[in-house]
């Protein structure tokens, strides 16, 4: 469940309509879900739309929703405001991924200019955050990093690469610090999906794809799009996310995983591949022998969080050993 950052600058004008609706702007964050729904409760006629369409449209309240107020996203919020849709508009946003704003996020990252820092460091710099688009986890980021390790090495001891893939899988996360941009949570997690073709049905709320510039190009919403059969996920542009970028990261940091690492990193949360089965087309053999592995992963993943914690200093000294076997001192990100 992708969420939008409520800011705690929000003006009064701002602070009207999330009063209105029944939102605290103090809190951290709303799910956008959450505020589709309480959107659509509230906006139950065109009048009730068109009384805070500058609201929604406004500047202030664009940068308390960390929103981009360019004149394209004016022109998305007010032609949602005057078909009387403000209930899907956040949703619209959430789905905003097109193929150039994925090749932009891709350039922009993959600089890796934000910071030189250690594997361990990232891990530390991640117990900031929890990820709320899971709603079985509300711990640190750094206590489901190691329970991740932690269980698969239990069950997998001589694996230690798989260990490692465990601990390092989501540092893409350190998105969401401010040193980094402070990206949203919506831009950062949730579900991946392969950009440049038809999105597929089983992608979590596909429904509001229709809205996505890409649906509608004929270039990108054919079933191979810009790729053709068989090519190789290797060769896809995938949606923009933690994913993603730990992947560059760790690629152009030259570490020394096995391929089937890095696919794992990659495609992690690629749902609609690894749980229903779609893209198959674009695979090639190597990837369906990999992609048995990302099925394997996604148990401990899904599955491994416990309120029992992990004793950090107990583990620390092996899992730095695994840092040092397969990644550099120091990695740029």
């Amino acid at each position: 469940m992708w969420s939008t950052k409520l800011k705690s600058s929000a003006t009064s004008q701002s602070r009207g309509l999330f009063n209105w609706m029944g939102v605290l702007p103090h809190q951290t964050a709303m799910p956008l879900v959450m505020l589709s729904e309480i959107l659509k409760r509230k906006a139950t006629d065109r009048l009730a739309c068109k009384n805070f369409t500058e609201l929604i449209t406004s500047t202030r309240l664009m940068n308390m929703l960390d929103i981009a107020g360019s004149a394209e996203s004016v022109m998305m919020i007010t032609f949602g405001c005057q078909l009387g849709c403000l209930s899907s508009f956040v949703i619209h946003f959430s789905v905003s991924s097109v193929w150039l704003q994925v090749l932009s996020k891709r350039e922009h990252y993959g600089k890796l200019d934000k910071a030189v820092m250690s594997i361990w460091e990232c891990c530390e710099l991640l117990n900031e955050f929890v990820d709320e688009s899971d709603p079985d986890l509300d711990e640190p980021q750094i206590e489901h990093l190691l329970q991740t390790a932690e269980a698969i090495r239990k069950d997998y001891p001589n694996e230690d690469w798989l260990h490692l893939t465990g601990l390092i899988h989501d540092l893409g996360k350190v998105l969401l610090h401010p040193n980094f941009g402070g990206e949203p949570q919506w831009a950062v997690v949730g579900d991946t999906y392969p950009m440049g073709c038809a999105f597929d049905e089983s992608i979590v709320h596909y429904e509001f794809f229709k809205e996505n510039p890409d649906f509608h190009n004929p270039k990108y919403n054919t079933k191979y799009g810009v790729y053709s059969e068989n090519c190789g996920l290797e060769n896809i542009i995938i949606s923009w996310g933690h994913d993603e970028y730990m992947h560059m990261v760790a690629k152009m940091n030259k570490t020394t995983l096995p391929p089937v690492a890095l696919f794992i990193i990659r495609f992690h949360s690629f749902y609609a591949l690894h749980r229903a089965g779609a893209y198959t087309h674009l695979m090639n053999d190597e990837d369906h022998e990999m992609l048995e592995w990302v099925k394997i992963f996604n148990k401990y993943d899904l599955y491994s969080k416990s309120k029992v914690r992990v004793d950090v200093e107990e583990v620390k000294p092996y899992y730095q050993s695994l840092i040092d076997k397969y990644f550099p001192s120091k990695l740029r990100w």
